[in-house]
C-alpha cells in the first residue's frame, strides 16, 4: 500500500473520469430521488491547476444542472446556472485541494490505510485488487465527490427550540447554496464497499468502484440514499490547463 500512494504523489497530471448514479427512498421503498451524475477532471501538479465539469441529470423529472471550474495560477473561474463569474482569489488553494481530494486517485485511499487489516488483496486478470467494506462507525467521515448531491435532496424545515437543528454529519452543502431557513438532511454512512484495481507496472489506480449506503434522517422523513460511483483515471497525459478565451471574455 505504501508502493500505491508513493506512485500517486510522484504522477505530473491526471484525468478522472467518474460516473456515479444517487437513489433516494424512503423507508417503505418509495423512491423520492434519483441523479445520475458524470463528473470530469484534469488535474495538473505543476503549476497547480484544474478543469472539473460536473453533469447532473434528475431522472425522475428530467432536470439538468452543470457546474465547471478553471482554477490556474491566474486565477479561479466558475460556471454555475448557466453564468460564468470569477471567484476570490483567497479560495483559490482550498477549492483546488478540495477537487483533487474529491476526484483523484487517492479520494478514498485513507480508508485503506486506516483500516489495512480488513483489505482483502487479490490478482485478477492481470491486476491487483484492493477490496474493502466497512460498515457503522468504522466508515463515519470522509466524502467523495459526489456527496455533494445529497445537500440537493429534498429538505424539510427543522427548528429546536426556535433555532435550526445542527447537522454535523451532513456533507459540505455546495458553494452556490443559500438555504437559510431549512435545514440540510442529518446524514449517516452506514455501509461502504470499496474496489481500488491497481495496474501493477506503475502501482497506480486505475479504477475505483465504490458503493455507499446512507441513512437519511430528519424528524418526519427516514430515508436511505444509494450511491454507486466508478472512477476511471489516466496518469501523466494530460496537457496544461488553459482556460479558454470565451471563459475570459464573459467575465470581463
Amino acid at each position: 500500500m505504501q508502493q500505491i500512494a508513493e506512485a500517486i504523489a510522484a504522477v505530473d497530471s491526471y484525468t478522472s473520469v467518474i460516473e456515479a448514479e444517487q437513489e433516494l427512498r424512503r423507508e417503505d421503498n418509495e423512491q423520492i430521488e434519483r441523479n445520475a451524475i458524470v463528473s470530469r477532471t484534469a488535474y495538473v501538479r505543476a503549476p497547480a491547476s484544474v478543469h472539473h465539469v460536473l453533469e447532473k441529470v434528475n431522472l425522475v423529472s428530467g432536470e439538468q444542472t452543470e457546474e465547471q471550474h478553471y482554477i490556474t495560477s491566474e486565477g479561479h473561474w466558475s460556471k454555475e446556472d448557466g453564468a460564468w463569474s470569477v471567484q476570490p482569489k483567497d479560495q483559490r488553494s482550498h477549492r483546488l485541494r478540495s477537487l483533487e481530494a474529491l476526484n483523484g486517485p487517492l479520494v478514498q485511499w485513507h480508508r485503506f490505510e486506516k483500516h489495512a487489516e480488513k483489505v482483502i488483496v487479490t490478482e485478477e486478470e492481470g491486476r491487483i485488487v484492493l477490496r474493502l467494506k466497512l460498515e457503522g462507525e468504522a466508515v463515519r467521515g470522509g466524502h467523495s465527490a459526489t456527496d455533494v448531491g445529497l445537500s440537493q435532496l429534498p429538505k424539510v424545515p427543522q427548528v429546536r427550540d426556535g433555532a435550526a437543528a445542527d447537522t454535523p454529519d451532513a456533507p459540505a452543502l455546495s458553494s452556490h447554496s443559500d438555504d437559510s431557513d431549512v435545514a440540510a438532511p442529518t446524514t449517516h454512512t452506514d455501509i461502504m464497499n470499496l474496489i481500488y484495481i491497481i495496474d501493477p507496472s506503475t502501482y497506480l489506480p486505475v479504477q475505483i468502484d465504490s458503493v455507499t449506503a446512507y441513512a437519511v434522517s430528519d424528524r418526519d422523513d427516514p430515508a436511505i440514499m444509494q450511491v454507486s460511483e466508478r472512477y476511471e483515471i489516466a496518469y501523466n497525459e494530460t496537457p496544461p490547463i488553459q482556460v479558454p478565451p470565451e471563459v475570459l471574455g464573459a467575465t470581463r
